[in-house]
């Protein structure tokens, strides 16, 4: 199975940037677009993107800047270059910076996802975090230690396992593991807080389940399912 990533887009031109978030989010990944680098650094929040897909000519900081800001605070990150600045001297400038791959525009899609695919093997080469849901003895196992959940519990987190991008709106979670008669807003976060606990006390980056504002809440790590 290929490795679910999480993906920051920098790019100013709204048509592209949103063109390609939806086409990474079709394949399963968790991608989020911004405008430039001011905006990805007020709202890029606690998550570490696994992986940067970078234009060079954006306003303010542009993608070289950005690609050697990353790379100095992050050196394992993944960073994509994709831009019609296509001179060897570009190309080399950008590799100088960071950049693991510079890709020219326009970008065909199906090299662009294999790019993306082959970074993501580098980075997470089993596609494993060793976390795992036994839905059988209602165990959850990690690094750190196993726990017991209850029988919505893990199918729940199954669900999550499953869902396109980690992603389950809120309506989806009441309706189908809590039952929407006696379940607010306030015990449905409440539920997940206590999950969550679990989560990082086996070995899950905290927060393990992100809240996505007034939409739903996504699991940040793979999860293997077993029975």
């Amino acid at each position: 199975m290929a490795a679910r990533l999480n993906l920051v887009i920098v790019e100013d031109n709204d048509f592209l940037r949103d063109t390609i978030v939806e086409l990474l989010r079709n394949v399963g990944h968790t991608a989020t677009g911004f405008y430039c680098a001011e905006e990805m650094d007020e709202k890029i929040g606690v998550t570490i993107p696994d992986i940067y897909v970078l234009d060079i000519n954006l306003p303010g900081e542009n993608g070289f800047e950005i690609s050697k800001r990353i790379r100095q605070g992050n050196p394992k990150a993944g960073i994509v270059m994709f831009s019609a600045r296509t001179k060897i001297e570009d190309r080399v400038h950008g590799y100088h910076q960071g950049a693991d791959i510079y890709l020219p525009k326009p970008v065909d899609p199906e090299e662009f996802l294999s790019a993306i695919s082959a970074l993501g093997r580098r980075i997470k080469p089993d596609d494993e975090t060793g976390i795992r849901i036994n839905l059988d003895l209602l165990t959850l196992e990690g690094p750190k230690a196993t726990v017991h959940v209850s029988q919505t519990e893990a199918m729940l987190l199954s669900q999550f396992a499953t869902a396109q991008g980690q992603f389950l709106e809120y309506w989806v979670i009441v309706d189908h593991f809590f039952g929407a008669d006696d379940m607010n807003r306030s015990s449905l976060d409440a539920r997940i807080s206590y999950l969550r606990k679990k989560l990082v006390e086996v070995g899950v980056p905290s927060p393990a389940i992100q809240a996505v504002r007034k939409q739903g809440y996504r699991l940040i790590s793979p999860i293997m399912i077993a029975s």
